[in-house]
């Protein structure tokens, strides 16, 4: 089959408006009959019988040769490209050189490619940002580049620019942001972020007030962590999520548990929470799945404990009991501190919720302690 495009000679512009006219069969090549008026001056088609490109320059059919250049008087392929009209629309030159096959678009700066008059559906290159850009009638858009394999590997804190799109995050030494450019004027803008290690925590921060699948921050945790998120103009909408189930809280408010009053714990200080799944003492599982929790807490030293009192420890889910974690008891009267942990598996259902609660009998109340990491609570998926 063949593939008719339009062009225009007369001018002196290394651009040609492509048209697609269509395919024909093979026996419609070889006895082809079109009107060859002059809106079709520089037809060109590939004859598929003998394997080349022939071109109209308005009087009669000639074969393009394979290094380019054309057995025509006026020249319409010159220096490796097809030469084009001189109108509004100049888009593309097509490279035919034996050492380069490729589709060349108009290149210049971002500033000067705004200040052009460009056609709707058009591309252009932005030589200062190293960028595509598609025209959308109104304004130029970057095209995204997510499926780009160039990678960005980074170590410390980093101020994304357009160009890093496929960016690897390594979080060994410390906790760092990787903070996105504005959302505003980058519509299609993509990236994908991976956190490449287990150690500590990265959070993706957008810009001023943007809201990132309408969080202001996203968190990586774990290792592979991996968000892919694209730009819609004002905000970032997140096109995939590969981030684990996770969340770990701990407390150092000395919550008081009353004696022989089953209390629900609560928790001040976030570790990790990347899809903001835990409200106080309360979590919500966002997908089924099997589940490993842990949790731990401590005592304040207290006086009120005497010989063979104890305390227990609970799981609740959708707030019935759902395993009985741990039982200790203090082995002599005075003053003294008293530690409880545990850990069990939970099989949850999406929007199941989630909490730990204590129970002891030293007949009055006493606080959890104050000491920074002393109480903990995680939840995380497992598979």
């Amino acid at each position: 089959m063949g593939i008719f495009i339009e062009g225009r000679a007369g001018h002196t512009y290394k651009e040609l408006k492509l048209q697609v006219y269509g395919f024909l069969e093979k026996a419609q090549l070889e006895n082809v009959t079109v009107d060859l008026s002059n809106t079709l001056l520089g037809l060109v088609w590939y004859n598929t019988t003998d394997n080349k490109m022939k071109i109209y320059d308005g009087a009669v059919r000639a074969m393009v040769t394979e290094d380019g250049a054309a057995t025509l008087t006026n020249k319409i392929f010159s220096g490796g490209t097809i030469a084009g009209a001189n109108f509004a629309g100049n888009d593309i030159n097509l490279g035919v050189a034996s050492d380069s096959n490729k589709l060349v678009v108009s290149t210049n700066t971002k500033a000067n490619l705004d200040a052009l008059t460009r056609e709707s559906a058009s591309i252009y290159y932005a030589t200062d940002e190293d960028k595509f850009y598609g025209d959308n009638g109104t304004s130029l858009v970057p095209l995204a580049e997510v499926s780009s394999t160039t990678v960005t590997k980074t170590t410390t804190a980093t101020l994304l620019t357009s160009g890093e799109n496929n960016v690897v995050v390594d979080a060994t030494i410390a906790d760092f942001t990787v903070t996105l450019p504005t959302a505003v004027g980058n519509n299609g803008l993509a990236y994908k972020v991976t956190k490449s290690t287990l150690a500590n925590l990265v959070t993706v921060d957008a810009n001023g007030s943007e809201e990132i699948g309408g969080y202001l921050t996203v968190v990586l945790s774990d290792i592979n962590d991996c968000i892919i998120f694209v730009s819609d103009g004002s905000d970032w909408v997140i096109l995939s999520d590969d981030r684990s189930h996770s969340v770990k809280y701990t407390d150092t408010s000395g919550q008081s548990i009353s004696h022989n009053t089953l209390t629900k714990v609560s928790f001040d200080t976030v570790k990790w929470d990347k899809r903001s799944l835990f409200s106080t003492d309360t979590t919500t599982v966002d997908a089924n799945g099997k589940y490993t929790l842990k949790t731990r807490f401590l005592f304040e030293s207290s006086s009120a404990w005497e010989d063979a009192e104890s305390s227990r420890l609970f799981v609740y889910v959708n707030n019935s009991e759902v395993d009985y974690l741990n039982r200790q008891e203090v082995q002599a009267t005075g003053s003294l501190s008293l530690q409880i942990d545990g850990s069990c598996d939970l099989d949850l259902l999406e929007g199941d919720t989630v909490d730990v609660r204590i129970v002891h009998n030293a007949d009055s109340a006493i606080s959890l302690s104050t000491v920074a990491n002393a109480n903990a609570f995680s939840l995380t998926k497992i598979n």
